[in-house]
């Protein structure tokens, strides 16, 4: 993070928050919250102004100035274009609603109805959306409205700031008795299914998207990559491990923390993949790129692929980020060490990994005996 938040009481019922740029010790936004949850600024000269005409042009201004601080945050590339589609999606139920007229209008039953009309335009191609779905919409639309509500510029006469911030409270159910979320993962015959679909299809077709498939499932499910870090490989970020020759080094740049990792992966499963790119492109391109392209297959593309395969291969399973929770299953089981498991998949904390964990009861029984 770069940014520091200091809070000093004025008095029992205001909070003074300042916040500081990390790196030049720079001064940035200020804002006091009174007992009533309103917002007032400190420095006036870093607002923007929160209304300037018709809703959707304001929407479209704000969505603009956000994507450009996600930017200048160094937010992972792939959260910047999810949170983008997000707004640009509620943009246009904003059109077809035609209830808000102006961007105060905009309030929680404006986000309720959002959600309602996401089902609604899903049901019409045969669905509906799952509820971890609807809750990355809920994030993206929240983390977007409390920018407003940072940087919207005070009324003149009051000096307060309009805030969206109580529009979300209460939004999103809770569900109860659940207990702590698991990752789902492929299972193990699905995995080998998966794995000798691929292979075939290297011996009686060997076409270029064969082996881009092949190799990223493998990076991912043996790697324990994410979609976007796989995406951006290049050769030249494959190098024979100092842990050992029968191992590759593997550089990822596209990470999540926006800094470069290593990770190990061993050379015999991804071999026969890297050999075809070393004699198809030259080591500083991208190696999930289509044939005459120059930049790497986008996400959904991808996404759309490995659905096709998954099927074929007859794994009930959908998803791409599925490979990288069936990767931490596989080095959870063999190494029965949670903190391996951690620094495999690179979390920051061991709560996050306990996640993509699935301790069977037969686990328990043989642990117990």
């Amino acid at each position: 993070m770069f940014f520091k938040l200091y809070l000093l009481f004025l008095d029992k019922k205001k909070l003074f928050c300042i916040f500081f740029q990390k790196r030049q010790n720079k001064r940035i936004l200020g804002a006091i919250i009174t007992d009533e949850g309103r917002i007032k600024h400190y420095r006036k000269e870093t607002a923007l102004v929160l209304i300037t005409g018709a809703v959707e042009e304001d929407l479209s201004r704000w969505k603009e100035a956000y994507i450009n601080w996600m930017r200048s945050q160094d937010f992972p590339a792939n959260t910047q274009n999810t949170y983008k589609r997000i707004i640009e999606r509620f943009e246009k139920f904003i059109r077809e609603d035609g209830k808000a007229t102006i961007l105060t209008d905009i309030n929680k039953q404006t986000f309720s109805d959002f959600l309602l009309w996401l089902d609604e335009t899903k049901k019409g191609k045969g669905g509906k959306y799952s509820q971890s779905t609807k809750n990355l919409f809920y994030s993206g639309l929240k983390s977007f409205f409390d920018y407003i509500t940072g940087y919207g510029d005070p009324d003149k006469e009051t000096g307060e700031v309009y805030s969206f911030l109580s529009e979300f409270k209460g939004l999103m159910r809770r569900r109860r008795g659940s207990g702590r979320k698991k990752a789902k993962t492929l299972k193990e015959n699905e995995i080998i299914n998966l794995l000798d679909f691929l292979a075939l299809r290297l011996e009686e077709r060997g076409s270029h998207y064969d082996y881009i498939y092949s190799l990223i499932v493998k990076l991912m499910m043996y790697g324990g990559l994410r979609a976007t870090e796989a995406l951006g490989l290049r050769l030249e970020d494959f190098e024979v491990s100092t842990e050992g020759d029968d191992l590759y080094d593997v550089t990822l740049h596209e990470t999540k923390s926006g800094e470069p990792q290593v990770i190990l992966v061993r050379r015999d499963l991804i071999e026969k993949e890297l050999d075809y790119f070393r004699e198809t492109i030259y080591d500083d391109e991208y190696i999930f790129k289509g044939l005459g392209a120059s930049n790497p297959i986008d996400r959904t593309n991808l996404y759309k692929a490995l659905k096709k395969i998954y099927e074929k291969a007859g794994v009930r399973r959908t998803g791409i980020h599925i490979l990288r929770h069936t990767s931490a299953m596989l080095i959870q089981k063999k190494t029965k060490d949670i903190t391996i498991t951690k620094e495999h998949l690179r979390h920051s904390s061991i709560t996050t990994t306990m996640i993509y964990v699935n301790t069977s009861k037969r686990d328990i029984a043989n642990a117990i005996r």
